[in-house]
C-alpha cells in the first residue's frame, strides 16, 4: 500500500501503477496463498487499472490531482487569496473553471498564470473596455450570448467562455468573454 501511495503522489497513473507494481514483483497476500510458486521480488502480471483503483478507493489513496495542470481547491484558493469556502462557491456558481468526479468528491481548478491574472482582480480597472473580445458584466451574459440559463455555467467549465474578477472600488466585479482560443484548460482529464 505504501508503494501505491508513493506513485500515487508522484503523478502516476493507475495503469502506470500496476505496470511499476508488476514490474518489481509486488502482490497481495492474497496472491501469495492463490500462487505457490510465486517467488518474491519476480516479476507479475498481478496488478491492472481496476484492480489499483479499487486499492486506491478501498484504502483512501487519492490519484495525483495536479495531473493534467489541475491543483486542488485549497492550494488554488491560496494562490488567489480567498478562503476555500469562497473557491468552491465560485466553482458551483459556474465562475470558476474546474473538475470534480461526482458530487463531494474533491475538486481540482486548472491554476495557471492566466487564471491567476484574471482572478486574482488585480488586472487593470479599464480593462474591458479595452478588451477585445468584448467583455460584458456577469449579469449580462447569457443574455449577451443568447444562452439558456445554465449554459454559461457549462460554457465557462469546459473553457469556451472565460471569467474575469475586477476590482471596482472597494468590491470586484465579474465579467465574462468568450474565448477564441481553444485550450483554455489542459486537455488531460483528472485521473479517478
Amino acid at each position: 500500500m505504501a508503494r501505491v501511495r508513493e506513485l500515487a503522489a508522484a503523478g502516476y497513473a493507475d495503469t502506470a501503477i500496476a505496470a511499476t507494481l508488476n514490474r518489481e514483483g509486488m502482490v497481495s497476500s492474497w496472491h501469495v496463498k492463490d500462487d505457490p510458486a510465486y517467488v518474491p521480488g519476480q516479476p507479475v502480471s498481478y496488478w491492472d487499472k481496476a484492480r489499483v483503483q479499487h486499492l486506491r478507493y478501498k484504502h483512501d489513496i487519492a490519484a495525483n490531482p495536479t495531473a493534467g495542470g489541475f491543483v486542488p481547491a485549497q492550494e488554488a484558493a491560496e494562490h488567489l487569496g480567498v478562503s476555500i469556502s469562497v473557491l468552491l462557491d465560485w466553482f458551483r456558481r459556474g465562475l470558476l473553471p474546474g473538475r470534480q468526479a461526482q458530487p463531494g468528491a474533491p475538486v481540482y481548478i486548472p491554476l495557471d498564470a492566466a487564471l491567476l491574472h484574471r482572478l486574482s482582480g488585480r488586472a487593470p480597472r479599464d480593462l474591458p473596455a479595452r478588451s477585445v473580445p468584448v467583455m460584458v458584466p456577469l449579469p449580462q451574459a447569457a443574455a449577451h450570448f443568447q444562452l439558456a440559463p445554465g449554459a454559461l455555467s457549462e460554457g465557462v467549465r469546459d473553457g469556451r467562455f472565460l471569467t474575469w474578477r475586477l476590482e471596482h472600488g472597494s468590491h470586484y466585479r465579474w465579467y465574462v468573454q468568450e474565448n477564441r482560443v481553444d485550450s483554455a484548460q489542459p486537455a488531460d482529464s483528472l485521473p479517478k
